[in-house]
């Protein structure tokens, strides 16, 4: 099973954004990730590049998120 994450660039790197939750729909993933792109401009680090979907297994995705919330 494949969930999505979303997450942030900041040049070449890329790590899971930490506030972000875990989806099983490609297009809820999305509409998020626009909608946070879109919101208070509090919400948007102006260092990010960008933010991305990514697709990953389910126990990889959980441990992605858990060491980035660290």
């Amino acid at each position: 099973m494949s969930w999505f994450i979303i997450m942030k660039r900041r040049g070449a790197h890329v790590e899971p954004l930490p506030d972000a939750p875990i989806f099983e729909d490609l297009v809820e993933a999305e509409t998020w990730a626009a909608t946070y792109l879109e919101g208070d401009p509090p919400l948007f680090d102006k260092s990010l590049d960008s933010i991305e979907v990514h697709r990953q297994e389910a126990q990889l995705a959980m441990r992605q998120v858990a060491s980035a919330r660290r």
